[in-house]
């Protein structure tokens, strides 16, 4: 039996079959994260943009995530938005110096990006390399621990949200 639905990728490629702008005529555009759209998604972007006088898109090339749904710097990237429309956010209020340096060495190994300078806060920070384990997470979980008692504020990270189940229950239980 055949279901007559419609899923996320339908809507987007429906919309843009049709040709038409927006019910509403907004007369602005503003599209954030634009780095984690894919090319599907930024045609639709472009599409609606003909009939907006205004469009923003604030992104950054060197924070794409979603590369598993076809996200790409590319659809971002190109084609190139002239230079005179572009704004570089020139400080960082949340990476310390110790960071910013190392990210900016890592990034530096990817080819395939826009190069942009900005500024880190004004405070030195640290790298530390635990040897934890998202199913093991003691190390970290002291690690935060003495961290937090010595008044830092204290921040755990994972690529995805499972990663951080053993944390938790281990902090609950704690």
């Amino acid at each position: 039996m055949e279901k007559k639905v419609i899923d996320f990728t339908d809507m987007i490629t429906l919309t843009l079959t049709m040709q038409e702008p927006f019910n509403s005529n907004p007369v602005v555009g503003i599209y954030d994260e634009v780095q984690d759209f894919n090319a599907l998604e930024m045609k639709l972007v472009r599409h609606w943009s003909q009939f907006q006088d205004h469009i923003l898109l604030a992104g950054d090339d060197d924070q794409t995530l979603y590369t598993f749904t076809g996200a790409s710097p590319d659809a971002f990237l190109y084609p190139e938005i002239p230079k005179m429309f572009k704004r570089v956010l020139r400080q960082s209020w949340r990476l310390p110096r110790r960071i910013h340096e190392y990210s900016q060495a890592w990034i530096q190994q990817i080819s395939h990006r826009e190069p942009k300078e900005f500024l880190p806060k004004d405070v030195e920070g640290a790298i530390s390399q635990l040897n934890g384990a998202f199913n093991a997470p003691d190390v970290v979980i002291d690690t935060a621990g003495r961290l937090a008692q010595d008044g830092k504020t204290v921040m755990i990270l994972a690529s995805c949200g499972y990663l951080l189940n053993q944390t938790k229950v281990k902090l609950k239980e704690a």
